[in-house]
């Protein structure tokens, strides 16, 4: 069948029949056109809602190598396609619930993990159908695809971000913020945790334990503090490797040590029991002269062992002026922040 010659045209044709329908003033005229454009209409919808059907029916899930590829590109085609039908308008998003796509996009979304731009549009369709306990559960039941948990990771932190906002910073109180909290944690304690997927675990959980002290306790009494240990071990490694990446994790991983101890003693308690302060000094003193490291890890030292462990380190890192120099900033700046 050749394109439609000017489909804009008919649209708009048709919208404007909805709109004349809605100010006749002559009763009978009226109800014929409104007739007319009710049939127009559920004609309409009955070829939407059959397209949709199609397009997720032919969502592939093959994981055949030869055909990988060229599958992804399809799936990413067709999943690009129901996103913007599902955002577009309540009936249609109904249209896409109804047509049982939430059974297929994990599917699609892990047969072709390597497709980046798949797997933002599959979480973001998620996120548009079934909201952020949707994409919670993406990430709790993708354990088997760790690409998939990161993509669903970056969009709870894409929007926590910009709920957030950059002037005042507060608190998220979400709903289902404790259950991301949960999934997101089981995430970063997996044993095959990549570093990309525990670097952007420990961002989001740090942006979500932010001034909420009860969320962040139960972070740690569900073992959060050794995920969060390890993962600024793993980053310490993997720097001194020279894996780039790594860096990136420690920075992550002393950060979300500094939210959860911001005004919560219990918490500070349980990071020292754990040694989280050994690890700092470990991991992220050891690690050259990255400055951004540095003060992450000193500043992360700091609220948790208090000033004084910064002159610790000084006193005991005699012979390395660009730590004593950092150390020395760093506390400055909190005996400032004392006053």
């Amino acid at each position: 069948m050749p394109p439609y010659e000017d489909e804009n045209g008919v649209i708009k044709a048709l919208q404007t029949l909805v709109d004349c329908s809605a100010a006749l003033e002559n009763e009978p005229l009226k109800q014929q056109v409104c007739h007319h454009k009710d049939t127009i209409l559920q004609q309409a919808e009955s070829y939407c809602r059959k397209t949709v059907g199609f397009l997720v029916e032919s969502l592939p899930v093959d994981n055949a190598m030869d055909v990988r590829v060229a599958n992804g590109a399809l799936a990413y085609d067709l999943v690009w396609t129901l996103h913007l039908m599902a955002k577009c308008s309540k009936v249609a998003k109904q249209w896409v619930k109804d047509a049982g796509i939430m059974a297929s996009i994990p599917r699609v979304m892990t047969s072709f993990q390597e497709h980046k731009q798949l797997l933002e549009e599959g979480t973001w369709i998620t996120y548009c159908l079934n909201g952020l306990g949707g994409v919670a559960e993406l990430i709790a039941n993708g354990s088997s695809c760790m690409k998939l948990q990161e993509s669903a990771a970056w969009a709870v932190h894409s929007l926590a971000n910009k709920q957030r906002g950059a002037d005042d910073p507060g608190s998220i109180e979400w709903l289902e913020a404790d259950v991301l909290v949960r999934v997101l944690l089981d995430a970063l304690s997996a044993p095959n945790a990549t570093i990309d997927l525990s670097t952007i675990c420990c961002k989001t959980l740090r942006l979500l334990t932010h001034q909420h002290a009860d969320r962040s306790n139960l972070f740690l009494q569900q073992g959060g503090g050794a995920a969060t240990i390890k993962a600024l071990r793993v980053g310490g490694a993997a720097i001194a490797t020279g894996d780039d990446q790594g860096r990136k994790l420690l920075m992550a991983a002393a950060r979300l040590m500094t939210s959860l101890v911001d005004g919560n003693t219990p918490a500070v308690a349980a990071l020292l029991e754990q040694g989280a302060l050994v690890a700092l000094v470990e991991s992220g003193l050891g690690q050259g002269g990255d400055d951004l490291v540095l003060y992450d890890a000193l500043w992360a030292l700091g609220e948790i062992g208090g000033p004084y462990a910064i002159l610790e380190v000084m006193q005991r890192r005699t012979n390395d002026e660009h730590v004593r120099k950092k150390c020395l900033a760093v506390y400055a700046k909190m005996l400032w922040k004392l006053q």
